[in-house]
């Protein structure tokens, strides 16, 4: 309907009415063509015989000069005419009683006159703009030009406010966009790990299966010429039996780590702490070791501080930490096969250092070597057997005993496995 009101404004001798404020809020709800700056009214220019024709009674605006005229007229019976001018001010105070609380913290509400100014004299302020309201309403056609309008009582707030506002949401935006890449990033690392540990772990599977069978079939070999009688020479007939025993040990460690690991996984691991001399334990497993070692063509020099060095431990852990130690000097060793082994005391702690010849660490190989089921070559066709288990049941069983185990190069070459424990204390 108010499309075509315009529609026939355009095309006719009709008027729009003048607003006395503009808004200063621009969009249109409906979405038309039409602006909030547009009265809803129209004028045309009537004789009064005409305005009153069909009517009894009726009020006639006229605005002179800006100053408002309102003209109350009345048919009598006798066809005379009556009419009264109407007290503006009197209008004035009787439309302030009914109106609402004018002044909020948020907003102004009041009533715009003819003039673009407010009918409550309270609010009258050179420094607020009136006919720019935030919102307004023509009253009636029977007030030309007055409005009923909106301002905001802090604009100035409300625009921090609303820069805050979006700042904040930008910062949420930001915030959770970062959190989905975050959390991207670490569930596909998470995913890439539980992939790389069940590679690890059926790559460990393997590994023991091989490494089970390799002694074993040493073992039944020469266990089944020396049953049958084919060697007769007792210098061979007692290698055989050295290297039965070899494979049986290597056997023997391969199986107590696998267990051990299990024990430590589910927290079933059992220790008999007691004192005990690490110096002497340490030279006592050497001895056992020394006459395959050498036979394998490997050197070993023991440095000791002083006679004995006691630690609070379990003495068979220890010498399994120690074993497995010295099979990686001796697995990763190639010509320069000599290993070094040190006791000293320092600052409460014994420190145990295993060093030897071979081809050494990355650095960035050094941690994850204590890592369970790492290899630097895990594939079956590595040169160098193993199960990747040796160095985490150390590092754990050390851990346990309140110590630390770490690594470092050697010089020229090398690898040096450092053992710290706390001294004994009566």
């Amino acid at each position: 309907m108010q499309k075509e009101v315009y529609q026939k404004v355009a095309t006719s001798s009709l008027k729009m009415a003048q607003r006395s404020v503009k808004n200063s809020l621009k969009a249109n709800s409906k979405g038309d063509a039409l602006t909030d700056d547009q009265s809803e009214y129209v004028t045309e220019s009537l004789r009064f015989s005409e305005i009153i024709s069909g009517k009894k009674s009726g009020i006639i605006p006229r605005i002179i000069d800006e100053k408002m005229m309102l003209l109350y007229w009345k048919k009598n019976t006798d066809n005379t005419i009556t009419g009264s001018v109407i007290n503006e001010k009197q209008l004035r105070k009787r439309l302030i009683r009914v109106l609402p609380e004018s002044y909020t913290d948020v907003r102004i509400l009041t009533l715009i006159d003819q003039t673009g100014h407010p009918i409550i004299p309270d609010l009258s302020s050179d420094s607020m703009n009136w006919k720019t309201p935030f919102i307004s309403q023509e009253v009636s056609e029977l007030l030309p030009g007055w409005e009923a309008a909106a301002y905001l009582s802090n604009p100035q707030e409300v625009r921090h406010r609303a820069r805050t506002t979006a700042l904040i949401i930008g910062c949420m935006i930001g915030f959770l966009l970062l959190s989905l890449i975050v959390g991207s990033i670490i569930v596909i690392r998470a995913m890439k790990e539980e992939l790389l540990l069940a590679q690890q772990k059926t790559t460990f599977v393997a590994n023991v299966s091989h490494e089970l069978k390799t002694p074993l079939t040493s073992i039944r070999l020469f266990a089944e010429l020396l049953l049958e009688k084919r060697q007769t020479d007792p210098v061979k007939q007692k290698k055989y039996l050295s290297i039965m025993v070899s494979e049986t040990e290597r056997l023997t460690r391969l199986i107590n780590n696998v267990l051990d690991f299990s024990r430590t996984k589910k927290g079933e691991k059992k220790y008999r702490f007691e004192k005990t001399d690490i110096v002497a334990l340490g030279k006592e497993l050497i001895e056992t070791q020394r006459d395959r070692l050498e036979h394998n063509g490997f050197i070993i020099e023991i440095e000791k501080s002083g006679e004995s060095l006691f630690v609070n431990a379990d003495g068979e852990a220890m010498r399994q930490v120690l074993i497995n130690i010295l099979s990686n000097a001796e697995k990763y060793s190639t010509e320069n096969k000599s290993i070094f082994i040190r006791f000293v005391g320092r600052n409460g702690n014994v420190l145990i250092e295993i060093e030897d010849r071979g081809i050494g660490i990355k650095d960035s190989n050094r941690v994850k070597i204590f890592d369970e089921f790492f290899r630097v070559d895990d594939s079956l066709t590595a040169r160098v057997n193993g199960t990747g288990l040796g160095l985490t049941i150390s590092k754990q069983i050390v851990k346990d005993h309140g110590g630390e185990i770490s690594c470092r190069a050697a010089q020229p070459c090398g690898t040096v496995f450092e053992i710290k424990l706390p001294l004994y204390i009566d």
